[in-house]
């Protein structure tokens, strides 16, 4: 659901500057599953999932970032060719083992979660994009 009309831009500070890291166009905030993009990919990926998200400013140390708030909650899980454990008292699913998406329900989307958990999915026209665009940071992991 949005965010922007109640964002208030918080300021963060970057993590320990003695550690020297290299500058990242996507820090994480302490193992947190949230997303933050430096503006140079928010600049870039803006056009690609603009409908799938927003972008909130957050001020670090001076710099300009953006909290994603992802927007797009798809029910897009294709249940007969993924598998999953289930939990034994429930029948509830505890963890997919393997996904495997509707292309129907996914086509036009980027930049997407499932109805439960903090996970986000992308495309690979989002993937891509990264990749040949030099950001620094990002890591996928092929569902």
């Amino acid at each position: 659901s949005s965010k922007a009309k109640e964002w208030t831009q918080p300021c963060a500070a970057m993590e320990d500057p003695e550690r020297k890291l290299p500058p990242t166009d996507f820090p994480g905030f302490y193992g947190l599953p949230v997303l933050v993009f430096s503006e140079r990919a928010a600049n870039l990926l803006r056009p690609l999932i603009e409908h799938d998200a927003e972008f909130l400013p957050i001020d670090a140390s001076g710099q300009a970032f953006y909290f994603i708030n992802v927007t797009s909650v798809l029910d897009c899980v294709d249940a007969e060719k993924s598998t999953c454990r289930r939990f034994k008292s429930t029948g509830r699913i505890m963890e997919y083992l393997s996904l495997a998406f509707r292309a129907d329900v996914i086509k036009g989307h980027h930049l997407f979660r499932l109805p439960a958990g903090p996970k986000y999915y992308v495309t690979d026209e989002f993937k891509e994009l990264v990749e040949h665009s030099g950001l620094t940071g990002f890591s996928f992991r092929l569902i």
